[in-house]
C-alpha cells in the first residue's frame, strides 16, 4: 500500500541521516585531535 511504502522512505531517510550525521561527528572529532596534537607539537 503507498501508506506503507511511504513509512519504508521515512525509515531509510531516518537511517541515511543518522549515518550521515555520524561520519560528521566522527570526521570532527578526528580533526580536532589533529589540531590539538599538532599544537601541543608545536
Amino acid at each position: 500500500s503507498p501508506e506503507r511504502q511511504f513509512q519504508l522512505t521515512v525509515l531509510v531517510i531516518a537511517a541515511h541521516v543518522t549515518l550521515l550525521g555520524k561520519s560528521l561527528v566522527l570526521q570532527r572529532r578526528e580533526s580536532q585531535g589533529r589540531l590539538l596534537k599538532a599544537a601541543k607539537v608545536a
